[in-house]
């Protein structure tokens, strides 16, 4: 299913936030933007949410995504160039 505007999606490794803001503008979607690097989410909360419904916050995904995301309240989940 496509996405629509309103809906959510997580973007693990989020860096600088640029792809919450492609997210908005191509289909007027909301993101959350986990990264572990704090210096990249503050970039990001300072640069990206003055243009884009999102949010971003330091998260160690390998020991800690699974005990504070509730099941199915993402509509899409990306993970681009995290590795």
């Amino acid at each position: 299913a496509a996405l629509v505007p309103g809906d959510l999606v997580l973007d693990v490794g989020s860096a600088c936030g640029h792809m919450a803001r492609w997210f908005y503008d191509w289909y007027g979607a909301k993101t959350l933007g986990v990264d572990f690097q704090p210096a990249a989410t503050a970039f990001a909360e300072k640069y990206v949410t003055p243009f884009a419904p999102a949010q971003f916050c330091w998260l160690d995904v390998s020991s800690q995504l699974g005990d504070w995301l509730p099941n199915r309240s993402v509509k899409l989940a990306t993970a681009i160039s995290v590795l």
